[in-house]
């Protein structure tokens, strides 16, 4: 059935061409440091490793920059131990905002965060204060011009949980965290290839909001992804056409 995409409610980035490639790159090596830094720069038998690289390749990261990460991640530089951590509040219109942060000062990490939230609008909340609305999902993203029937036969024989195709002819296929790099590997190797795949947390419910209140929504994740320790924003905010219109205008 044809709806809304669950790819805007899982992870916005702003509508415009995004031509800081250095911040870019910047979030891509955090993510290679943090990856060897937890289960070693061995590619094969690291799986979180492996997908750090094949988004910094996507992004146009060199072999030689990769390495370099991959070395830096295996030294013993203090300086180079990236902190994860999590933040949850509230946004404009009071929706419910997820935070994910890497970087190697928590302090900061938090003041900035805070910062943005505050200036939009918003607030930080609590541990679980918003977290509870949401679900971690495996989401995978195929163009329009995919066999759509092909397609969702295969999926769902691969273990998915849901399929849908969007109003603009778009496909999504939803999966439990623990079957996504199955069902991905699986799905590519029968020759569908994902436009955009991610594992993230997908909101239970959305909340509608007029076009003034999504325009202020996607300022503040466009706030939020400019700063170098954010790596991912969800929220449960329905971003509709007509705002992300109004905010690429901008």
């Amino acid at each position: 059935m044809a709806g809304h995409s669950k790819w805007a409610n899982i992870k916005h980035s702003k509508a415009r061409v995004d031509a800081k490639r250095g911040k870019v790159f910047t979030k891509l090596t955090r993510q290679i440091l943090a990856a060897v830094k937890l289960s070693g720069p061995d590619p094969l038998s690291n799986p979180r490793l492996r997908a750090a690289i094949k988004d910094a390749l996507s992004a146009n990261m060199t072999r030689k920059q990769i390495d370099s990460a991959i070395k830096r991640g295996a030294g013993n530089d203090e300086a180079d131990v990236m902190i994860a951590m999590r933040y949850e509040g509230y946004g404009p219109g009071g929706v419910a905002i997820i935070i994910d942060c890497l970087g190697d000062n928590k302090n900061r990490m938090v003041a900035e965060v805070r910062h943005a939230l505050t200036k939009s609008g918003g607030n930080l909340g609590t541990d679980g204060s918003v977290s509870y609305m949401f679900q971690e999902r495996g989401l995978l993203a195929f163009p329009s011009d995919t066999d759509e029937d092909a397609l969702m036969e295969a999926a769902l024989e691969a273990g998915a949980e849901d399929f849908s195709t969007n109003d603009d002819g778009s496909m999504e296929v939803l999966t439990a965290p623990n079957d996504y790099e199955t069902v991905k590997e699986t799905l590519t190797e029968a020759g569908y290839t994902p436009e955009s795949a991610s594992l993230g947390w997908l909101a239970d419910n959305t909340v509608s909001l007029d076009t003034d209140t999504g325009v202020k929504l996607l300022k503040l994740i466009d706030k939020l992804e400019d700063l170098d320790d954010v790596q991912n924003v969800y929220t449960n905010g329905d971003i509709s056409g007509e705002s992300i219109e109004a905010f690429s205008a901008l």
